[in-house]
């Protein structure tokens, strides 16, 4: 992998200044192209460039490299070169120049043209196996220059060459190059199914030489079948998963001929935890409907499998099932699982064996360690937890009543929580009074992030962060205002006024003098609530907490943002000129549009120089960011404040 170091000695072997370079070429004043010029001797203006790519070791095949986003100079220098050299000087110096980063963007211009000159170059490098460095984006590799360039014809470049020229081109690729330095997945996928071919492609195949597979496949010759499915398995061998080549290859030839790679791939891979794509594995589970596939989707929709992603599986089984029939192998799984089930609070009869399911998933939930409100947890191997099977168990069988008297009186704060939150899906009058008796809980409750992080959450606060996620917004205005006062006249006047759950509440003015009082003390928590009040008074207490923030940290935070964003009108300049003058200071600014969407709350001079220095330090360094995306979304409202005219108009 190529180190930071060597990125920056990269990026910076280059001449002092372009700006000087190009001055220079100008005053020499070179116009070759008004007369003849010797190809073999370069006029100035193509010398310095070259001379300039020359000091470069390794090929930039993009604009920005590294993991600090370097801008490559050689297409400063590659555009120089672009715009005065002939076709024949490009031809030339991608033949003859000794540094391979120079004959590669000769080479590379010369291709946005049809040339014939194209072909002579291509037949002069087939034997060339220098070794070339080149780097894409945080890519770093070393490839033989005549791969390289062939590279560059196929897939590095829209190709612009004549069908002929293709044509005489992909013969010299496949017999001249390919049958002597071995056959090239990236180029052969380009290919034509042509009979001339075909005779070494099977031959590659026999030998073993899965590269072939892209052309081989588009014969779509049943003879070849066998072929296919031994290179599909020694690809199985080698990656021990389904690949993005694969897949295309499987798609290319649209029959389910190839059962044992379909198995191999996903036996491999699914139920194991490692992440594997739904979307890439699903259709060839339902491709070859049979025993070994019906076992691992009934391992993943019973929950036996904890890694795969059960709710992607089941949304493309219900989706292929109304896209055509479904296997009847698949049958039984979709009626036992994807079919809708009643629960016996919407009208099932509870019978003797769904209460003795009920009891069967409250004793396993009476074991639970962790409460989690997340379903999958885990790092790079995620998996799902059994608890949420138990509380499905639970979701299907008791019954309103049941669920209210288990998040009373269960021994469980697991239990009680999980019971709560499946009475919270339908409106029920309970939930005042669980709430009101869960006020002053404070048992300590352990949970589990999706990040496997253990910590421990007081019940009342648990529960009402379950209430809060969780509540049904048909649950009636009454009730839920009689909740949020319970909430801030006793939780939180006990408890501390948190910005968490202040965030729920809506600004009402009885609690408007509580919060003042609040916020004069220094509790930054209900800021974000004060100012959703609007009220001019609290401009003062909102900069006394802006001045404290910015001398504390020097830039804006998200606290800060977000408090701006929820009052909304443009009465803390001083605050925002002072945050975006610096940040366009230390062109920070760059593709965030929080930066300009606060510049666009506050027009005026100051505002229109950033906005205006954005705009044209993006065109100067090809940055991408959403300023001209949000200027033309502004013009097309119409609402263009006067001093930013000039920009649309621009």
């Amino acid at each position: 992998m190529l180190t930071v170091q060597r990125i920056k000695k990269f990026n910076l072997k280059q001449p002092v200044c372009l700006v000087a370079t190009l001055l220079s070429i100008t005053l020499l004043g070179s116009s070759f192209r008004s007369g003849k010029t010797d190809v073999y001797e370069m006029p100035d203006s193509i010398q310095m460039a070259i001379d300039s790519i020359n000091k470069y070791d390794i090929f930039a095949v993009t604009y920005v490299l590294g993991p600090e986003h370097h801008r490559s100079k050689q297409f400063d220098y590659g555009d120089w070169l672009r715009r005065h050299a002939t076709p024949d000087q490009l031809a030339e110096i991608a033949k003859t120049n000794p540094n391979p980063a120079t004959r590669l963007w000769a080479f590379r211009i010369l291709l946005e043209k049809p040339n014939k000159q194209v072909y002579d170059v291509l037949k002069a490098v087939i034997n060339d196996t220098t070794e070339t460095e080149q780097m894409s984006y945080c890519f770093y590799s070393k490839k033989p220059f005549n791969l390289r360039a062939f590279s560059l014809y196929y897939f590095d470049q829209v190709n612009s060459q004549t069908p002929e020229m293709q044509e005489t081109i992909d013969s010299l690729a496949f017999f001249d190059y390919m049958k002597r330095y071995g056959y090239s997945y990236g180029i052969l996928k380009h290919f034509k199914p042509k009979q001339k071919y075909y005779a070494a492609v099977v031959e590659a195949a026999d030998n073993g030489q899965v590269e072939v597979l892209p052309l081989l496949i588009k014969y779509k010759n049943p003879n070849d079948r066998q072929r296919i499915s031994k290179l599909l398995q020694a690809d199985f061998e080698e990656n021990k998963r389904l690949t993005y080549d694969t897949r295309e290859i499987l798609e290319e030839w649209g029959k389910p001929d190839f059962e044992e790679y379909a198995k191999s791939v996903c036996q491999a891979v699914i139920g194991k935890p490692d992440y594997f794509s739904v979307r890439e594995y699903f259709p060839l589970l339902w491709q070859y409907p049979a025993p070994w596939s019906y076992q691992l989707l009934e391992n993943i929709l019973s929950g036996k499998d904890r890694y795969s992603n059960i709710h992607e599986i089941k949304e493309h089984f219900i989706q292929y099932a109304k896209e055509g029939p479904i296997p009847p192998i698949f049958q039984p799984l979709y009626d036992r699982y994807l079919k809708e089930r009643r629960t016996v609070r919407s009208g099932r009869p509870q019978t003797e064996e769904s209460l003795k399911t009920l009891a069967m998933a409250l004793d396993a939930l009476n074991k639970e360690t962790f409460f989690s409100e997340d379903e999958t947890v885990g790092f790079s191997n995620r998996y799902r937890l059994m608890q949420f099977d138990y509380a499905d168990s639970l979701r299907y069988n008791a019954t309103s009543d049941q669920l209210a008297e288990l998040a009373q009186t269960s021994p469980s704060p697991i239990t009680r929580l999980w019971a709560f939150r499946i009475l919270l899906e339908k409106p029920n009058g309970q939930i005042f009074n669980i709430l009101k008796q869960a006020i002053n809980d404070t048992t300590r409750v352990n949970h589990i992030s999706s990040s496997e992080e253990e910590f421990k959450v007081p019940f009342h606060r648990s529960i009402l962060s379950v209430y809060y996620r969780n509540v049904d917004e048909d649950l009636p205005a009454q009730q839920q205002a009689a909740i949020d006062s319970l909430v801030f006249f006793d939780y939180m006047k006990k408890y501390g006024y948190e910005e968490d759950f202040l965030h729920d509440l809506q600004p009402l003015k009885s609690y408007y003098p509580t919060i003042i009082k609040e916020a004069d003390k220094g509790n930054d928590e209900v800021l974000m609530f004060l100012a959703r009040y609007k009220n001019k008074n609290d401009i003062a207490r909102i900069n006394k907490f802006l001045k404290r923030d910015l001398k504390k940290n020097g830039e804006m935070t998200n606290e800060s943002y977000w408090l701006l964003k929820a009052w909304e009108k443009p009465d803390f300049e001083w605050y925002v000129k002072t945050i975006c003058q610096a940040a366009a200071k230390e062109k920070t600014h760059y593709g965030q549009p929080r930066y300009i969407s606060l510049l666009w709350s506050y027009p005026a001079p100051w505002s229109y120089d950033i906005l205006k220095d954005m705009i044209s330090q993006e065109e100067k360094y090809k940055n991408f960011s959403d300023i001209k995306v949000f200027l033309e979304q502004q013009a097309k409202k119409g609402t263009f404040p006067q001093v930013f005219r000039p920009l649309i108009e621009k």
